[in-house]
C-alpha cells in the first residue's frame, strides 16, 4: 500500500497555489472604454473592479482622475488639463490589482460602415410540455375588515394620473448587449429606452416587457421624452435630435441641435434641449424647427417644466437657469450644489440632486428662494416625483433615498 507522505513543502505550495487562484480571480479585466468630452467623463466597463466592495483607483495618462460611480462600469473625471490625443487609463481596483486600457481624448472620426447582417439561425426544437398539477382547494373566505379613516390630501394629485406599486422586479431586455441603456420614457402604454453606445432607442410594450421594436438614432444618443405623439431622442455625438412616431417607430426628422445635446423636455408646444456648449435650443415640436436658442450656466445637464418656466441644472456651474418658457428670456440663475445633475418639479417646488456634493435642494418655483437641502446617498444621479414623494437615484451606492415634502 502506498501511502503520500504530507510534508511542509506540500502545504507551501498549495498555499502559493491558493493565493494564485485567489489573486487572478479578483484581477480587474477591461473591456471597453470610452471618452464623453462634452459630459467630462470617462466611462469604463469591465468586471473585477470592486471585489471588497470599496472605490478602485483610476488614473488617465498618468493623472489621478476623480470616480463618480461605479460597479461593472466606473465613471471617472476627464482631467481639463488632456490635450486631444489617446491616454492610458489605468484601473486598481480594491483588492490592489491593476489593468489598462488605452481611451482617445477629443474629436471622434465618422462612424464606419455598417457590416452585413450575418444568417438567423435555426430555430431549435420545442421541448415537451410538462403534465399539469392538480388544482388545490379554494379556501375559505376571510371576514371583511372594518373601513379605514378617509386619507387626507397631500402633494400634487393632479400631477399624476395613475401610481400602481408592484410587489415583484421583473428584468427585461432593452437593446443590443453592451449597448448602455440611459435614458427612459412611457407614451402612455410603452416604454421607449436610449440605447447610449448602440445609437438606437427601444420599444417594449409596459404591460408585458415585450420587445416591439428598436430603432436607430443618432451617433451617441442621450435622453428622451414624449410630446403626446412622438418620441424625442438627443444625440450628442451628432449634434441634433430625432423625432420617431410613437406609433410605428418611423423617423419623422433628425433637426440640428447645439453641441452635444442631452437633456429634453416638452412644454406642450416646443420641445427644449440642453446642449454641452452652455446653451438650450428651443424647437418647435410641430416641424423641429429652432426657435430660439438661449444661453445658461456651464454644461447644462438637465432640464423641467414647471408649466410656465423651464428650468436648467447647469453642471459645472454649481446653480440652475429659469427661463420664461413663452419667450425665453432668463427669469434667473440660483445657486445649488455641487454639479447638479437632474431635476424635477412637485407642482410648487423645484427639486435638484446634487452630484458632486450628495444631496438635494429644494427651491420655490416662484422666486428660486431656497427652501431646504437635504442629505441624500453618494452621487444623486435621478431625481423623480410620484404626486406625494420625492425620489433620488443615488449611483454610488446603490441607493434610493424617499423624502417626503410635508415632512421638511
Amino acid at each position: 500500500m502506498n501511502h503520500f507522505k504530507f510534508n511542509t513543502a506540500s502545504a507551501a505550495l498549495l498555499l502559493m497555489l491558493s493565493a494564485l487562484f485567489a489573486s487572478q480571480a479578483q484581477t480587474p479585466v477591461i473591456s471597453n472604454a470610452q471618452a464623453n468630452v462634452a459630459k467630462g467623463y470617462i466611462a469604463v466597463a469591465g468586471a473585477n473592479f470592486s471585489p471588497t466592495g470599496a472605490a478602485p483607483t483610476v488614473t488617465v495618462g498618468g493623472i489621478s482622475s476623480t470616480v463618480f460611480s461605479f460597479t461593472d462600469t466606473v465613471v471617472v473625471e476627464v482631467p481639463l488639463t488632456l490635450a486631444a490625443a489617446s491616454y492610458l487609463v489605468t484601473l486598481t481596483n480594491s483588492a490592489s490589482l491593476s489593468t489598462g486600457a488605452y481611451v482617445t481624448v477629443g474629436a471622434v472620426g465618422p462612424q464606419g460602415p455598417i457590416g452585413a447582417t450575418g444568417p438567423a439561425g435555426a430555430t431549435g426544437p420545442a421541448g415537451p410540455q410538462g403534465p399539469q398539477g392538480t388544482p388545490g382547494a379554494t379556501g375559505a373566505a376571510g371576514a371583511q375588515g372594518p373601513q379605514g379613516a378617509p386619507g387626507v390630501g397631500a402633494g400634487n394629485q393632479s400631477a399624476i394620473a395613475t401610481l400602481r406599486w408592484y410587489t415583484g422586479t421583473i428584468t427585461y431586455p432593452a437593446g443590443p448587449a453592451g449597448s448602455g441603456p440611459v435614458g427612459i420614457a412611457f407614451d402612455g402604454a410603452n416604454i421607449w429606452v436610449v440605447n447610449y453606445y448602440g445609437d438606437s432607442v427601444t420599444k417594449l410594450l409596459a404591460s408585458t416587457g415585450a420587445t416591439l421594436g428598436t430603432y436607430p438614432v443618432g451617433g451617441l444618443p442621450g435622453y428622451i421624452a414624449f410630446d403626446g405623439t412622438n418620441i424625442w431622442v438627443t444625440n450628442g455625438q451628432s449634434n441634433n435630435v430625432t423625432k420617431l412616431l410613437a406609433s410605428t417607430g418611423a423617423n419623422m426628422g433628425t433637426y440640428p441641435a447645439g453641441t452635444g445635446p442631452w437633456g429634453i423636455a416638452f412644454d406642450g408646444t416646443n420641445m427644449w434641449v440642453t446642449n454641452g456648449d452652455g446653451t438650450v435650443n428651443k424647437l418647435l415640436a410641430a416641424t423641429g424647427a429652432i426657435i430660439g436658442t438661449y444661453t445658461v450656466g456651464s454644461n447644462p445637464y438637465a432640464i423641467a417644466f414647471d408649466g410656465t418656466n423651464i428650468w436648467v441644472a447647469n453642471q459645472l456651474s454649481n446653480n440652475v437657469t429659469k427661463l420664461l418658457a413663452s419667450t425665453g428670456d432668463t427669469v434667473g440663475t440660483y445657486p445649488v450644489g455641487e454639479k447638479p445633475q437632474s431635476i424635477a418639479f412637485d407642482g410648487t417646488n423645484i427639486w435638484v440632486g446634487n452630484f458632486g456634493s450628495g444631496n438635494v435642494t429644494e427651491l420655490l418655483a416662484a422666486t428660486g428662494a431656497t427652501v431646504g437641502t437635504y442629505p441624500v446617498g453618494k452621487y444623486p444621479a435621478g431625481v423623480a416625483f410620484d404626486g406625494a414623494n420625492i425620489w433620488v437615484s443615488n449611483g454610488g451606492d446603490n441607493t434610493v433615498t424617499k423624502i417626503s415634502p410635508a415632512a421638511q
